[in-house]
């Protein structure tokens, strides 16, 4: 992507992935030149990128485009129909800015400069400057992977322990063996000192059996390393996974496998070999046995060892395992099995404003007709997904108790929603297709936000509106219903005061959504095939 890529008026580009080249374009070297359409726009190939390459956010991207103001692509996040608005809004900071720095440049000159720069840009035509600014950071690493490296640091950590320990246990119990062999070969290894053979001789025999077992051993563990690094990469991010790391093997990990192998297969090997080349040559030919408890008490102390670090082991896999078996058991305030969830955006293909709304029900009214549907309802967050929306909630009924959080937590749900997530309405009713509208909005709040707004009593009935610290006509929800309390991002918390507000109404933005559809007697997964037709027929674009 070049300068004259971003002047007005030039022509869409695009750099793809090398892994889209390959799935799309079978890696054809044609394929510079070529037209595909990014959100329904033509954008001509003019780069394929090197494998692996993530770019400034770490973020797996396909396509890479000029960062120009486009009614097509938007930053995330972006509803505004003016194309500039993003480009010029002084107190939204969406762009990453990154650079390569000069050989004789430090990383604290960038950041005095920046600082410099950056409060000139944002105190720049503003008479009353605040005393508190936000704060420019100058990093060697992008936000995306320190947020990845804060995520799995303390799993990785635990991980790292974990395997030590394992290793430990394992060299030690080689070592044993070692010493059982060596006990095995007594008379071997006397025969040889008494024929000539020196002791240093006899000591590199058994140390070059002790590294060749070591280095296989070595060699086993790279070989799982590069077959189980991915799957143990997946099962730690979860579904959250957003940044693409390369977890293979390299050189370090080379390196670090055979200096780990010689250590532990000198460590481990050479106090075997030298209790066996220590034995006392007149005392074994004669049969004698002065040395077994010498070499008895060498076994018994590594056998202890192993035991001592088993049951470490033991004591952490079973407190994991409890962890599991609790996180497993939690009562999540709604009904996990049978579900199939997925996502689509409507305006990128083009549907904008009540135009997208109302496809969100059409489109919900389709998959409802499709064989092993039990029934279907869309959200704006998914439960458990790790993201949630907040905002200052006001009523029409008591003021707000002292000590009450400011903000409560709301998610927009569509029609049939408790139905289809299995959560129980306590009282009046839940969202229906009615509520849709505009003009009857419709807002279910939880047990706990009843209990903290209206203590005692029964909030059915009563308006709340969102978004202000005051109550406003003009933007009111009517409560139709409480709905028992439901976990909503975290597992480990417990469920917040909730407020669902019925899609579309009081809100006409049209954005990505989750759809949750319920199966009866067939597995999600059989449901698949008929969802994605349902939405090619609609043109919407997951």
């Amino acid at each position: 992507i070049l300068e004259s890529d971003l002047r007005p008026g030039a022509p869409g580009v695009v750099v793809i992935s090398h892994r889209v080249w390959l799935r799309e374009f079978a890696g054809q070297s044609s394929v510079i030149g070529r037209t595909i359409r990014v959100n329904n726009s033509p954008f001509t190939i003019i780069g394929v990128a090197q494998p692996g390459f993530s770019g400034l956010s770490g973020v797996v991207s396909d396509v890479w485009l000029p960062l120009v103001p486009s009614p097509v692509v938007r930053p995330w996040g972006s509803r505004s129909a003016s194309m500039g608005t993003y480009f010029a809004d002084r107190g939204w900071w969406w762009c990453m800015i990154g650079g390569r720095l000069k050989p004789e440049t430090t990383r604290a000159q960038v950041q005095s400069e920046a600082e410099y720069l950056f409060r000139q840009s944002i105190t720049a035509g503003v008479s009353n400057i605040p005393t508190r600014l936000p704060a420019l950071t100058v990093s060697g690493v992008s936000p995306a992977f320190q947020t990845v490296r804060r995520r799995l640091s303390t799993p990785l950590g635990i991980l790292l322990v974990t395997a030590a320990l394992m290793l430990l246990m394992a060299c030690v119990n080689v070592a044993a063996l070692l010493v059982s062999r060596a006990k095995a070969r007594q008379r071997e290894i006397v025969v040889r000192l008494a024929i000539g053979a020196s002791r240093a001789r006899v000591i590199g025999q058994l140390l070059t059996e002790s590294m060749l077992l070591s280095a296989c051993g070595g060699i086993l563990g790279l070989l799982f390393a590069y077959w189980g690094a991915p799957a143990l990469l997946s099962l730690l991010a979860g579904n959250r996974q957003t940044t693409q790391l390369d977890v293979g093997p390299d050189g370090v990990v080379l390196a670090f496998a055979a200096a780990v192998s010689l250590a532990t297969g000198l460590l481990f090997g050479i106090a075997p070999a030298l209790h066996a080349a220590r034995e006392d040559l007149a005392c074994h030919l004669k049969e004698a046995t002065a040395s077994t408890t010498q070499r008895g008490g060498l076994a018994r102390t590594l056998v202890a060892s192993q035991i001592c670090v088993s049951v470490v082991l033991l004591f952490g896999a079973g407190l994991f395992v409890r962890t599991l078996r609790n996180l497993d058991g939690q009562h999540l305030g709604f009904e996990r099995d049978n579900l199939l969830l997925f996502d689509v955006d409507p305006e990128r293909s083009g549907y904008t404003g009540r135009h997208g709304i109302g496809l969100h029900n059409q489109l919900a009214e389709r998959i409802a007709e499709q064989p092993g549907v039990g029934s279907v309802t869309y959200m704006q967050e998914a439960l458990l997904a790790g993201t949630s929306n907040s905002t200052p909630i006001a009523t029409d009924g008591p003021p707000l108790p002292a000590g009450r959080p400011h903000e409560d937590y709301f998610n927009r749900v569509g029609p049939g929603f408790f139905d289809t997530m299995g959560m129980r309405v306590l009282l009046g009713r839940g969202i229906e297709l009615r509520d849709m509208d505009g003009g009857h909005a419709a807002a279910v709040v939880n047990e706990s936000w009843a209990r903290a707004r209206f203590p005692g009593g029964n909030p059915v009935g009563h308006r709340l509106s969102a978004g202000g610290d005051a109550f406003d006509p003009q933007y009111a929800y009517e409560i139709v219903g409480v709905v028992a309390d439901a976990k909503y991002d975290r597992v480990r918390e417990a469920p917040p005061p909730t407020v669902y507000l019925s899609y579309g109404a009081k809100w006409s933005r049209t954005r990505r959504v989750c759809f949750a559809v319920r199966s009866a007697g067939v597995a999600p997964a059989a449901l698949m095939a008929s969802v994605v037709w349902c939405i090619s027929a609609s043109n919407f674009s997951l």
